[in-house]
């Protein structure tokens, strides 16, 4: 075919292959043909047009040329949509050609209606990290210097620290209304637990209200157990009163609000051991939630010797592959902190707090990760000596009538063990001695 002269619009000029009925059950409709030019001075650009003839001659397509050479044959095909409205219609299949001059060769002619293939299956998620229970262990021995102060939030010192498993580091979070505490960090310094020789030391110079402001970072990590621990060692010596009789720095007795039921935060001068014990906590946030926080309530008393501390902190299963942030919180007293042999881990909680039951009856053949899942004996730092004597053996005393505790007639102990305990010295306030479980919500 020969084109003499280019037509206005170029649809005018078209060479038509053909009406076709849309038969029942197919989706596409697809018109291919091979095509070369007989001059490449003067090469067409023919289009492949589909019309619905009972709409209306409505055009259903293609909107793309055929690219033509003077040297080779080249296939042009189109393919347009059926949807099931079109059922039985006539379509009238088109080359338009009259776009440009030139001579046009065509050949192998084919309309095929088909189904159209399914959907490809969506795109896996990325598999899960590999599951390590020890999520980070930190000595400090060869821990690369870290900068104080803390780099900017957002610039570009700062963007290590946002990784995941970041190295150990202090910071502080400025307060809206301009009242700051004073802390200076050391990352690693001198004075680890023998017989390592570096550790992490901060001294906050100055309280921090709330104290969660003044933090050693611990990381973020991706969790996919539901509990996490956290082991350290830790000490701490309070700063002194100047000679005025005011307190150079100080502790303002201040937490952010979350403890334990009856433990104030403060230390009162009451019971052994008091003024040298300083109090700190583990934050854990779940920042793929913005931030929320999850743990722990559990205050740990640092003294002026080194002493292991242990945190739990069970999850709901909802925030498995989440990111949690973890931090120590030091704002709440004006001391000189270090801390050294950091473990966190992932783990799977005791059977107890996995089926949501916390059954205690001290029997030899009970479950052992039950009585381990939720029992306590606690003695606060400040109770005097010897108020609460107890042990393992004595957690599993032989139960007799005589050690029994009063109970309605209906109800009675069953077993032949229960726990006994025996209160040698009394103390104010009665709260500091006591046997708890914790109960976690999850």
């Amino acid at each position: 075919m020969q084109v003499r002269k280019a037509f206005e619009p170029a649809y005018k000029g078209k060479v038509q292959l053909g009406s076709f009925l849309v038969a029942g059950g197919f989706t596409l409709l697809t018109v291919s043909l091979w095509v070369r030019a007989e001059d490449g001075a003067q090469l067409p650009l023919p289009k492949l047009d589909v019309l619905d003839a009972d709409e209306g001659y409505e055009w259903l397509g293609s909107a793309e040329p055929c690219l033509v050479s003077a040297t080779e044959w080249r296939q042009c095909s189109a393919t347009v949509a059926l949807d099931t409205a079109r059922r039985g219609h006539a379509l009238e299949c088109n080359l338009v050609v009259g776009g440009h001059v030139g001579v046009l060769y065509v050949d192998d002619i084919l309309v095929v209606q088909s189904i159209a293939s399914p959907p490809s299956p969506p795109t896996p998620p990325p598999p899960a990290p590999p599951l390590d229970p020890i999520l980070r262990i930190e000595t400090f021995e060869t821990s690369s210097v870290q900068p104080w102060p803390a780099p900017e939030v957002g610039s570009a010192e700062a963007a290590l620290y946002s990784r995941l498993a970041a190295p150990v580091h202090a910071r502080t979070i400025v307060a809206s209304d301009g009242k700051e505490g004073k802390m200076v960090a050391e990352i690693p310094s001198g004075g680890g637990r023998p017989p390592s020789k570096r550790a992490a030391r901060i001294d906050v110079q100055s309280v921090y209200r709330p104290a969660w402001r003044a933090r050693l970072e611990l990381g973020r990590y991706v969790v996919q157990l539901s509990e996490l621990r956290v082991r350290l060692w830790g000490r701490a010596t309070r700063h002194v009163e100047r000679g005025d009789g005011r307190r150079l720095d100080g502790d303002d007795g201040s937490d952010d609000g979350r403890r334990l039921d009856g433990d104030d935060g403060s230390d009162d001068g009451s019971g052994a051991g008091a003024g040298e014990n300083v109090r700190v906590t583990i934050d854990v946030t779940d920042e793929s939630v913005g931030g929320e926080w999850v743990g722990s309530a559990q205050p740990l008393y640092f003294g002026p010797v080194w002493k292991e501390h242990t945190v739990t902190v069970v999850l709901d299963t909802a925030r498995s592959l989440h990111v949690l942030s973890l931090a120590l919180i030091v704002g709440g007293t004006a001391a000189e902190y270090w801390v050294d042999d950091v473990a966190i881990e992932q783990a799977v909680p005791p059977r107890g707090l996995r089926e949501g039951i916390l059954s205690i009856g001290f029997e030899e053949d009970e479950p052992h990760d039950a009585a381990d899942g939720g029992l306590a004996i606690v003695r606060h730092p400040a109770a005097p000596a010897g108020a609460l004597s107890y042990s393992r053996s004595t957690l599993a005393a032989p139960l007799s009538t005589a050690d029994r505790m009063i109970v309605p007639p209906a109800v009675g102990p069953t077993g032949s063990r229960c726990a006994k305990l025996v209160v040698e010295q009394p103390t104010e306030p009665p709260w500091y001695p006591k046997l708890g479980w914790r109960l976690i919500a999850c």
